[in-house]
Protein backbone atom coordinates (compact mmCIF):
# COMPACT_ATOMS: atom_id res chain seq x y z
CA UNK A 1 0.00 0.00 0.00
CA UNK A 2 1.54 3.47 -0.87
CA UNK A 3 2.06 5.38 1.88
CA UNK A 4 1.83 9.38 1.60
CA UNK A 5 3.57 11.54 4.16
CA UNK A 6 2.01 14.99 4.67
CA UNK A 7 3.78 18.64 5.84
CA UNK A 8 2.75 20.54 8.92
CA UNK A 9 -0.68 21.88 7.32
CA UNK A 10 -1.93 17.98 6.56
CA UNK A 11 -0.80 16.87 9.89
CA UNK A 12 -2.69 20.07 11.61
CA UNK A 13 -5.72 19.71 9.59
CA UNK A 14 -6.48 15.84 10.25
CA UNK A 15 -5.62 17.01 14.17
CA UNK A 16 -8.21 19.39 13.86
CA UNK A 17 -10.91 17.00 12.62
CA UNK A 18 -10.05 17.65 8.18
CA UNK A 19 -10.57 14.49 6.44
CA UNK A 20 -9.55 16.09 2.99
CA UNK A 21 -6.01 16.43 2.44
CA UNK A 22 -5.08 18.61 -0.68
CA UNK A 23 -2.21 17.04 -2.87
CA UNK A 24 -0.44 20.32 -2.09
CA UNK A 25 0.13 19.11 1.45
CA UNK A 26 1.48 15.92 1.06
CA UNK A 27 5.28 15.63 0.70
CA UNK A 28 6.07 12.59 -1.47
CA UNK A 29 4.07 13.88 -5.17
CA UNK A 30 5.49 11.27 -6.80
CA UNK A 31 3.76 8.54 -4.94
CA UNK A 32 0.47 10.40 -5.01
CA UNK A 33 0.59 11.10 -8.61
CA UNK A 34 1.31 7.29 -9.31
CA UNK A 35 -1.40 5.90 -7.27
CA UNK A 36 -4.54 5.11 -8.88
CA UNK A 37 -7.50 6.83 -8.84
CA UNK A 38 -9.85 5.21 -5.87
CA UNK A 39 -7.01 3.21 -4.36
CA UNK A 40 -6.53 2.83 -1.22
CA UNK A 41 -3.49 5.24 0.46
CA UNK A 42 -2.21 5.60 3.84
CA UNK A 43 -1.28 8.96 5.68
CA UNK A 44 1.65 9.87 7.28
CA UNK A 45 3.21 12.45 9.57
CA UNK A 46 6.75 12.91 8.12
CA UNK A 47 7.73 11.74 11.58
CA UNK A 48 6.08 8.35 10.12
CA UNK A 49 3.40 8.64 12.65
CA UNK A 50 -0.04 6.94 11.19
CA UNK A 51 -2.80 9.35 10.44
CA UNK A 52 -5.49 7.94 8.39
CA UNK A 53 -6.54 5.59 5.39
CA UNK A 54 -8.40 6.76 2.34
CA UNK A 55 -8.93 6.86 -1.39
CA UNK A 56 -6.99 9.15 -3.47
CA UNK A 57 -8.84 11.51 -5.46
CA UNK A 58 -7.63 13.65 -8.65
CA UNK A 59 -5.97 16.26 -6.30
CA UNK A 60 -6.92 15.21 -2.20
CA UNK A 61 -7.46 11.91 -0.46
CA UNK A 62 -10.31 11.75 1.32
CA UNK A 63 -9.76 9.99 4.32
CA UNK A 64 -12.20 6.88 5.39
CA UNK A 65 -10.83 5.90 8.41
CA UNK A 66 -8.55 6.93 11.45
CA UNK A 67 -7.64 2.91 11.78
CA UNK A 68 -5.46 0.86 10.34
CA UNK A 69 -8.91 -1.22 8.58
CA UNK A 70 -9.93 -2.55 5.33
CA UNK A 71 -11.55 -0.40 3.11
CA UNK A 72 -13.91 -3.14 1.16
CA UNK A 73 -17.45 -3.90 0.35
CA UNK A 74 -18.07 -5.14 4.66
CA UNK A 75 -16.30 -1.48 5.40
CA UNK A 76 -19.13 0.45 3.71
CA UNK A 77 -22.24 -1.89 4.62
CA UNK A 78 -21.54 -1.72 7.89
CA UNK A 79 -20.72 1.79 7.95
CA UNK A 80 -24.11 2.53 6.52
CA UNK A 81 -25.78 0.19 8.63
CA UNK A 82 -24.13 1.99 11.85
CA UNK A 83 -25.33 5.15 10.89
CA UNK A 84 -29.03 4.21 10.03
CA UNK A 85 -29.55 1.96 13.54
CA UNK A 86 -27.92 5.64 15.31
CA UNK A 87 -30.60 7.79 13.89
CA UNK A 88 -33.29 5.40 13.86
CA UNK A 89 -32.55 4.02 17.92
CA UNK A 90 -30.73 6.52 19.24
CA UNK A 91 -31.84 9.71 17.82
CA UNK A 92 -35.79 8.69 17.21
CA UNK A 93 -36.30 9.11 13.53
CA UNK A 94 -38.57 7.48 11.85
CA UNK A 95 -39.68 7.62 8.18
CA UNK A 96 -37.64 10.73 6.89
CA UNK A 97 -33.98 11.54 7.57
CA UNK A 98 -30.48 12.00 6.69
CA UNK A 99 -29.44 8.50 6.67
CA UNK A 100 -25.57 9.44 5.90
CA UNK A 101 -23.61 12.97 6.69
CA UNK A 102 -20.64 11.54 4.41
CA UNK A 103 -17.65 12.66 7.02
CA UNK A 104 -19.21 12.05 10.50
CA UNK A 105 -20.20 9.09 9.12
CA UNK A 106 -16.81 7.83 8.04
CA UNK A 107 -18.24 7.48 4.47
CA UNK A 108 -16.62 10.55 3.26
CA UNK A 109 -17.49 11.59 -0.01
CA UNK A 110 -21.15 10.08 0.52
CA UNK A 111 -24.64 11.12 1.40
CA UNK A 112 -27.96 9.26 1.65
CA UNK A 113 -31.47 10.64 2.46
CA UNK A 114 -34.45 8.50 3.55
CA UNK A 115 -37.65 9.87 2.99
CA UNK A 116 -40.73 6.67 3.53
CA UNK A 117 -39.95 4.05 0.59
CA UNK A 118 -37.30 5.89 -0.85
CA UNK A 119 -33.79 6.51 -0.44
CA UNK A 120 -31.74 9.14 -2.27
CA UNK A 121 -27.83 9.33 -2.70
CA UNK A 122 -25.20 11.42 -3.88
CA UNK A 123 -21.28 9.73 -4.62
CA UNK A 124 -18.37 12.02 -4.48
CA UNK A 125 -15.52 10.29 -3.95
CA UNK A 126 -13.65 8.18 -6.60
CA UNK A 127 -13.03 5.05 -3.78
CA UNK A 128 -16.37 4.88 -2.76
CA UNK A 129 -18.12 4.80 -7.00
CA UNK A 130 -17.10 0.70 -7.31
CA UNK A 131 -19.60 0.11 -4.13
CA UNK A 132 -22.69 0.71 -5.87
CA UNK A 133 -24.09 -1.93 -6.11
CA UNK A 134 -23.17 -3.09 -2.22
CA UNK A 135 -25.00 0.42 -1.08
CA UNK A 136 -28.10 -0.18 -3.22
CA UNK A 137 -28.05 -3.98 -1.73
CA UNK A 138 -27.34 -2.52 1.92
CA UNK A 139 -30.41 -0.08 1.84
CA UNK A 140 -32.57 -2.95 -0.17
CA UNK A 141 -31.17 -4.71 3.50
CA UNK A 142 -32.43 -1.93 5.28
CA UNK A 143 -36.00 -1.65 3.38
CA UNK A 144 -35.80 0.57 1.09
CA UNK A 145 -38.10 0.36 -2.25
CA UNK A 146 -36.48 2.73 -4.57
CA UNK A 147 -33.28 4.09 -4.74
CA UNK A 148 -32.80 7.37 -6.90
CA UNK A 149 -28.84 8.22 -7.49
CA UNK A 150 -28.14 12.24 -8.28
CA UNK A 151 -24.61 12.26 -8.06
CA UNK A 152 -24.21 15.47 -10.10
CA UNK A 153 -22.35 18.86 -9.47
CA UNK A 154 -19.13 20.65 -8.28
CA UNK A 155 -18.08 18.30 -5.86
CA UNK A 156 -18.73 14.90 -8.57
CA UNK A 157 -16.61 17.38 -10.80
CA UNK A 158 -14.39 17.71 -8.24
CA UNK A 159 -13.42 14.21 -7.64
CA UNK A 160 -13.05 13.28 -11.81
CA UNK A 161 -16.10 12.02 -12.09
CA UNK A 162 -18.88 12.58 -14.63
CA UNK A 163 -22.92 13.19 -13.30
CA UNK A 164 -24.75 10.13 -13.13
CA UNK A 165 -28.38 10.51 -12.54
CA UNK A 166 -31.36 7.94 -12.41
CA UNK A 167 -33.01 4.89 -10.18
CA UNK A 168 -31.02 1.93 -9.00
CA UNK A 169 -33.76 0.67 -8.23
CA UNK A 170 -37.37 0.88 -8.60
CA UNK A 171 -39.37 3.71 -10.64
CA UNK A 172 -40.94 6.28 -7.51
CA UNK A 173 -40.53 9.89 -7.50
CA UNK A 174 -42.47 11.49 -5.07
CA UNK A 175 -43.79 10.73 -1.30
CA UNK A 176 -45.33 13.02 1.44
CA UNK A 177 -43.14 13.05 4.83
CA UNK A 178 -44.18 14.27 8.16
CA UNK A 179 -41.78 16.45 10.38
CA UNK A 180 -43.87 17.47 13.59
CA UNK A 181 -47.01 18.70 12.29
CA UNK A 182 -46.01 19.54 8.95
CA UNK A 183 -46.31 17.37 5.92
CA UNK A 184 -43.89 18.27 3.00
CA UNK A 185 -44.46 16.30 -0.84
CA UNK A 186 -41.26 15.41 -1.97
CA UNK A 187 -39.79 15.28 -5.71
CA UNK A 188 -36.37 12.70 -5.83
CA UNK A 189 -35.71 14.76 -8.70
CA UNK A 190 -35.59 17.81 -7.25
CA UNK A 191 -32.03 19.66 -6.41
CA UNK A 192 -29.27 17.72 -4.63
CA UNK A 193 -31.11 14.88 -2.91
CA UNK A 194 -34.64 15.72 -3.21
CA UNK A 195 -35.13 17.71 0.22
CA UNK A 196 -33.11 19.18 3.03
CA UNK A 197 -33.40 17.38 5.24
CA UNK A 198 -30.20 18.11 7.33
CA UNK A 199 -32.84 21.32 8.84
CA UNK A 200 -34.67 19.50 10.45
CA UNK A 201 -34.05 20.51 13.26
CA UNK A 202 -34.46 24.42 12.12
CA UNK A 203 -38.14 23.50 10.47
CA UNK A 204 -39.34 22.30 13.91
CA UNK A 205 -38.19 25.09 15.17
CA UNK A 206 -39.66 27.46 13.66
CA UNK A 207 -43.09 25.40 13.86
CA UNK A 208 -42.95 27.14 17.36
CA UNK A 209 -43.49 30.45 15.25
CA UNK A 210 -46.26 29.64 13.13
CA UNK A 211 -50.27 29.60 13.10
CA UNK A 212 -52.77 27.78 10.74
CA UNK A 213 -52.60 29.85 7.48
CA UNK A 214 -49.72 31.56 7.91
CA UNK A 215 -47.37 31.72 4.52
CA UNK A 216 -43.60 30.87 4.82
CA UNK A 217 -41.09 32.00 2.53
CA UNK A 218 -38.18 28.83 2.88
Amino acid sequence: MIKLYVDFGGYSAIEKGNLIINRNNIINKEDFDSAELGEVVDIYSKRGKFLGRGFKNPNEVRIMTLKREELNENYIREKIIKANNYRVYELGYKNSYRMVYTQSDWLNGLVIDRFNDIATLQIFNFGIEKYRDVIAETLSELGIEHIYEKSTGRNRRRAGLKDIEGFLKGKKEETVITEGEAKFKVYVKQQKTGFFLDQRENRLLLERFIKEGYRVLD
